[in-house]
């Protein structure tokens, strides 16, 4: 009996060597485990309480019942095994990937932008081959410092495997250790250490990425190879100082260390890049600039990183949101976006999903960011793109509830999507909660005009008509900062002034401010669509081109 146990337990670990060698299914392993080891308990009985061989009507029951425990057994048992405790996996998630955060094991542990580093340059790489499924950098940072097992973040976050890491700089050395894990089990495909001098850091980083795709079963095409192994700067000084800003939010302070790398090393097309990218911030529904000013600086500095190199990643995804947000050139915006693909197929840019719905194409803005939510479930601002898009495309089957979306997004951004959802009353607690917690963002003109619209719209005229006067008070001034010409249109819209509205409507097109890029689609505009003054409006908007 000892035997016929020992014989079982070999043979089931023989099953499952096999099944990791080969990727066998899982519920085939599990199946025979369960059939393997229900058959101890029958052989048990079968041993000791056989009946004699002369006993034929004794034999029959004994047999049948024999099999019926088998069965019973293995019914009983298949539920839970074909119930996946691990990563759930669609068709192509055995080609999906989550880079953890890297852990610092420098002497003084003082090394962290780093280690953070070498992971956003990994994830940067991966995103040039086309069929890896690559979770966002942000979506592994939040598993940062958590007491979760590879096998809980896989699942967390829908992919297949996991590559974790650590870091060791040393002066002018460094030691990386990198492992691949299968996420369901947590089995490791791959692993290895670099033991090398720090200029190697890219030979590391771009190898790591190339053994990725390999345990992946991903071929890469001769091109992408040559980017991902393409050096972006000899001078090491200056591709470290862009790696600290990956930890600096600060614009001011960004600023200064992204013109030192410039000036290190005036070829290095991602300092520029970077720094357009901070500046086409500035000139945002948040931002602190003149769209004028923004515009002039973030083009200049975005050329001149596409000069450098014409494969940025993140130069390509400035120009779809300049081409939007700053040129209203709706053409180009989409076109950049096909671009953006084909230099790094596995990354999405969230601006094309602005971009779509904008353009009224709705269902292709769900599409894009359902697309986008299957490639990174764990990325929280993709959740409340999809949730707006579903409002945009009166989608009744939200993605998020209201409170997930407040939970995931900024207190502005909130209060628009509730006052699309006619949930004034929620709109206007989420704005007086931000205003006793000094939340900046509930004095920009976005908000105000969110919240004048909720309290319009929920018998409080008198708040309303507060905001809404210090909105057209912002008008007076020559200034663009937050788009308040449009805002107040929208407000005036809302309660039904469309003479008012209109008025505002050409005041925003005449300063070109930001958020005209709204004005084809925006739900509070509805009520004056077919006005001869409104169309002329959006034909303006919509046949603007880049001036060149």
């Amino acid at each position: 009996m000892l035997l016929y146990a020992g014989f079982i337990w070999g043979f089931i670990q023989v099953v499952d060597f096999m099944s990791e060698k080969f990727d066998w299914p899982v519920l085939f392993v599990k199946i025979v485990t369960i059939v393997g080891f229900s058959s101890i308990p029958s052989a048990f009985v079968f041993f000791y309480y056989r009946p004699q061989p002369d006993s034929l009507k004794r034999q029959v029951p004994f047999y049948v019942a024999n099999i019926l425990i088998v069965v019973l057994i293995f019914v009983y048992t298949i539920p839970f095994a074909s119930k996946r405790s691990d990563v759930k996996i669609d068709l192509d998630a055995k080609q999906s990937i989550a880079v953890l955060p890297f852990d610092d094991m420098s002497p003084h542990h003082d090394q962290d932008w780093f280690s953070d580093g070498v992971m956003t340059e990994i994830v940067s790489h991966l995103y040039k081959i086309k069929g890896c499924r690559v979770t966002r950098r942000n979506s592994s940072m939040k598993f940062k410092g958590k007491a979760l097992s590879p096998k809980e973040i896989a699942e967390q976050l829908g992919v297949s495997h996991v590559l974790e890491g650590s870091v060791r700089k040393d002066s002018d050395k460094v030691r990386i250790q990198v492992t691949l894990l299968l996420g369901s089990n947590e089995t490791e495909v791959w692993s290895e250490t670099y033991n090398r001098e720090l200029k190697d850091i890219f030979d590391i980083q771009s190898d790591v990425a190339q053994q990725v795709a390999e345990k992946l079963k991903i071929s890469i095409a001769p091109d992408v190879k040559g980017r991902i192994e393409f050096q972006s700067t000899k001078n090491m000084e200056a591709y470290l100082l862009v790696m600290r800003t990956g930890q600096l939010l600060e614009f001011s302070k960004a600023e200064k260390v992204l013109e030192k790398a410039i000036s290190l090393d005036p070829n290095y097309a991602e300092p520029y890049a970077k720094l357009a990218a901070y500046w086409i911030g500035r000139g945002g529904h948040s931002g602190d600039l003149e769209l004028s000013r923004s515009v002039a600086v973030a083009d200049s500095l975005n050329k001149k990183a596409l000069e450098l190199d014409p494969n940025n990643l993140t130069a390509h995804n400035n120009l779809v949101s300049m081409s939007l947000f700053y040129h209203w050139d709706f053409e180009a915006a989409e076109e950049q976006s096909q671009i953006l693909l084909k230099v790094s197929p596995s990354y999405f840019s969230y601006s094309t999903i602005l971009l779509k719905l904008a353009l009224g194409k709705f269902e292709e803005a769900v599409e894009i960011a359902q697309r986008m939510l299957d490639n990174d479930r764990g990325d929280h601002a993709i959740q409340s793109f999809l949730a707006m898009c579903q409002v945009y495309n009166k989608d009744s089957k939200l993605v998020l509830s209201v409170e997930k979306f407040i939970e995931f997004t900024t207190v502005e951004i909130a209060m628009r999507h509730l006052d699309y959802l006619g949930n004034f009353k929620k709109s206007t607690l989420i704005y007086e909660g931000a205003l006793k917690k000094g939340d900046k963002n509930a004095r920009l003109p976005l908000a105000k005009a969110f919240a004048a619209i909720a309290y319009s719209k929920t018998n409080k005229s008198a708040i309303a008509h507060k905001l809404l006067t210090e909105l057209v008070e912002k008008c007076r001034s020559a200034s663009t900062v937050g788009s308040p010409a449009f805002f107040s249109a929208l407000v005036y819209a809302a309660i039904n002034e469309k003479e008012k509205a209109l008025t505002y409507l050409e005041q925003g097109l005449k300063k070109h401010e930001l958020e005209m890029y709204w004005v084809k689609v925006d739900p509070f505009l509805q009520s004056l669509r077919g006005e001869p003054r409104y169309e002329a409006v959006v034909k303006k908007v919509f046949e603007a081109k880049r001036s060149d």
